[in-house]
């Protein structure tokens, strides 16, 4: 899960990063109101929705094996 406290491109390189160095584990990033989505996460969440939060990262681990 990658936080939405740092700056949109500092996450789109973390992000990247997880995905070359992790590949196969999903990537849910949380979004401030007014960010867009990433389209390099497999997940895309708002911040301000901690229930969701939950619901995604089920989501997410539900298909890892």
């Amino acid at each position: 899960m990658i936080g939405h406290g740092a700056p949109w491109e500092e996450r789109r390189k973390l992000i990247a990063h997880f995905r070359e160095t992790l590949p196969g584990v999903p990537i849910v990033a949380l979004l401030r109101r007014r960010d867009e989505d990433f389209d390099c996460s497999d997940f895309n969440c708002s911040a301000d929705n901690p229930p969701l939060w939950l619901q995604t990262v089920n989501q997410a681990l539900a298909g890892v094996a």
